[in-house]
């Protein structure tokens, strides 16, 4: 994110995991939105790490959310 501030371009840090990967964590770039909100939500780094990059198209990820809802409903929430 940049800000345009009297003519001087002011780069403001968001809170991202590293993208080289290995012990450094990798969120895929189009995901990013998707894992800030598991953070906010209280999941750790790895497993809202591992939630964001799951399914890797639109169909396997609507598949895991319907999943995911047979599972509250079965369990009253």
């Amino acid at each position: 994110m940049r800000r345009l501030l009297l003519g001087v371009v002011l780069v403001v840090a968001a809170l991202h995991v590293s993208s080289r990967g290995g012990k450094y964590g990798y969120v895929a770039r189009s995901r990013h939105s998707v894992y800030r909100a598991l953070r906010r939500q209280g999941k750790s780094k790895t497993a809202a790490a591992r939630i964001a990059n799951a399914g890797g198209s639109h169909a396997q990820r609507s598949a895991m959310s319907r999943k995911a809802a047979r599972t509250r409903k079965r369990r009253g929430h």
